[in-house]
């Protein structure tokens, strides 16, 4: 090789590692601003909106500590470091009180955000009835619930039953049905408003006696939240998760009521977001699932990694959950929800 081409050569990988070196300084500098961000949720909104992406920050982080130790570039690795478990430890510290996990359920619940737009009805239909392990829903709760969806929903499920259908041309529909032959009787149902001043999103409540056995009772409340995509918007989100909490406390307190609780929905909210674990503590809930791997829904077409965990559930001391999963792609923005419960009744309960 002459000396002309191993100028050129050393000239390339001079360039190609100044461009490598600013690409590591300019993604900690972002990843440095996330992280920031996300722990002013309490107080400003889009901090809320930078607390969605904190494991994805952690994992950008992780790769870019690697590199920078590779590059030697100890002061940015140092610095990769030194947020990652700013991040890790965030997410360990702040996570809500999780549910108990059995090695049985009798109970199986799927949530469906069918999308306003979405016109693939086989795709849902498919999802709901021909289950990939052939178990059937025995609850399902379905928003962003219109018109179009009421007709073909109802030519289709001809083995559930209708509990409560509100349809609306708008994202606030709502719907809830169970299935014929299921372990479960429907002993009464509510139609709630949070907030009527300020929205008009209708929110389903339904009891039922599971076996006939009429000490093991469950509530199921279809929740669905505000995306906190203003400041506004983020305000209201927390009203609606205070008033949905206030509720669910005073629903357990009932006297001579042993009842418990499943609440499941779109909450528009990650389970390491500010607004979501005040509303588990608050109301005395536990999350289902792990935090960091509660089943990501959003955005359905998304690989795995990518996707955030915003269709959550949560229940009271008295229900254990045995799986926690999303369901396929059904052509909505959102995947179904599947919780698999035991309603148990124990003599506990989670710390608030």
């Amino acid at each position: 090789m002459s000396e002309n081409d191993r100028g050129q050569d050393e000239g390339v990988k001079r360039y190609a590692k100044r461009w490598t070196f600013w690409l590591i300084g300019v993604v900690t500098l972002i990843l440095v601003v996330l992280t920031a961000m996300g722990l002013t949720a309490s107080w400003w909104w889009p901090g809320q909106v930078a607390e969605y992406l904190r494991p994805h920050t952690a994992a950008v982080l992780a790769v870019t500590a690697l590199v920078s130790f590779v590059c030697k570039r100890w002061g940015w690795a140092g610095l990769c470091v030194g947020v990652l478990f700013v991040n890790m430890a965030t997410l360990a510290l702040l996570a809500p009180e999780t549910a108990r996990v059995l090695g049985q359920s009798d109970i199986r619940v799927m949530h469906l955000n069918l999308d306003r737009n979405n016109d693939q009805v086989q795709l849902m239909i498919d999802a709901i009835l021909n289950p990939a392990d052939g178990r059937q829903a025995d609850i399902l709760c379905l928003q962003e619930f219109t018109s179009d969806w009421d007709n073909s929903l109802k030519q289709h499920l001809k083995d559930y039953e209708w509990i409560e259908s509100i349809p609306r041309d708008d994202s606030r529909g709502v719907a809830m049905l169970y299935r014929q032959g299921s372990p479960l009787s429907v002993t009464g149902s509510q139609v709630l408003q949070w907030l009527p001043s300020e929205t008009d999103r209708p929110t389903l409540a339904v009891d039922f006696v599971v076996n006939q056995d009429t000490s093991r009772r469950l509530t199921l409340l279809s929740l669905h939240t505000k995306r906190p995509s203003s400041p506004s918007k983020s305000r209201e989100q927390q009203r609606e998760f205070e008033a949905a909490a206030s509720w669910c406390v005073d629903h357990l307190a009932m006297i001579n009521m042993t009842k418990d609780l499943l609440v499941i929905g779109d909450f528009n909210a990650t389970p390491w977001a500010l607004n979501y674990r005040r509303f588990v503590e608050d109301a005395g809930l536990g999350h289902v699932g792990s935090v960091l791997r509660s089943p990501a829904t959003y955005p359905s077409r998304w690989t795995r990694p990518l996707r955030v965990p915003i269709d959550l559930a949560a229940v009271s001391p008295g229900v254990a959950t045995e799986r926690c999963f999303a369901g396929p792609y059904t052509g909505s923005d959102h995947r179904p929800l599947i919780v698999d419960i035991l309603v148990y009744y124990p003599e506990l309960s989670y710390p608030n």
